[in-house]
C-alpha cells in the first residue's frame, strides 16, 4: 500500500476526477456553418449528467473555483463548452482521470491545440480532427452523420 499523503486538494481533485469518470463524457459537435471555410462549425464540449444534484453542485462550484466555466442545464446536466474551460477543466484533472484518460489525451494533445491553431476552419483540418474524434473511446461514432470519411468523400465531391 502506497504510504504516501495526499493533500486535500489533490484528495479533491481525485473525487472530481471520479464523477468525471463515472458520470461525464467528453465529445464533439459537428454542423453545417457557412462562417467558416469548410463550411461547417466543430466544437469540443464536457457534458455530465448526475442523478444527485449535489454532486452536480459540487462539481460545479469547485469548476468555478478553478477559473472554468459551467453551464447548468436543469437540476441534473452541466456543460463546459467553451475551449478555454476545456482545456483548463482537462489540464487540471488530467493526472487524476481514469477510465476518460484516453479521451483526455486525445483532446489535450491532438484536438485542442488544433481548434486553438484555427485548424477545425478548414477543409483539411476538419478531416483531421475527426480522425483524432473517431479514436475517442467515448464518443459513438456508429450512428452519427459526420465522420472523417464523410468529410473525404463531401470535400472531394466539391473540388471535383
Amino acid at each position: 500500500m502506497d504510504d504516501r499523503k495526499y493533500s486535500v486538494e489533490e484528495l479533491v481533485k481525485a473525487y472530481m476526477a471520479g464523477l468525471v469518470d463515472g458520470a461525464g463524457s467528453f465529445s464533439v459537435q459537428v454542423h453545417k456553418d457557412t462562417n467558416y471555410k469548410s463550411g461547417y462549425a466543430f466544437a469540443a464540449f464536457f457534458k455530465m449528467n448526475h442523478r444527485q444534484q449535489e454532486a452536480l453542485v459540487d462539481f460545479a462550484n469547485w469548476a468555478e473555483d478553478q477559473g472554468v466555466e459551467v453551464s447548468v442545464e436543469g437540476e441534473s446536466s452541466l456543460t463546459v463548452g467553451k475551449i478555454d474551460d476545456l482545456k483548463l477543466l482537462i489540464e487540471t484533472l488530467r493526472p487524476f482521470v481514469r477510465t476518460k484518460a484516453l479521451d483526455v489525451e486525445i483532446l489535450a494533445e491532438e484536438i485542442i491545440p488544433r481548434i486553438e491553431a484555427g485548424e477545425h476552419t478548414s477543409e483539411d483540418g476538419l478531416i483531421e480532427l475527426m480522425g483524432y474524434v473517431e479514436q475517442m473511446p467515448s464518443v459513438n461514432m456508429s450512428n452519427r452523420k459526420y465522420t472523417q470519411d464523410y468529410f473525404i468523400e463531401e470535400f472531394k465531391e466539391e473540388s471535383a
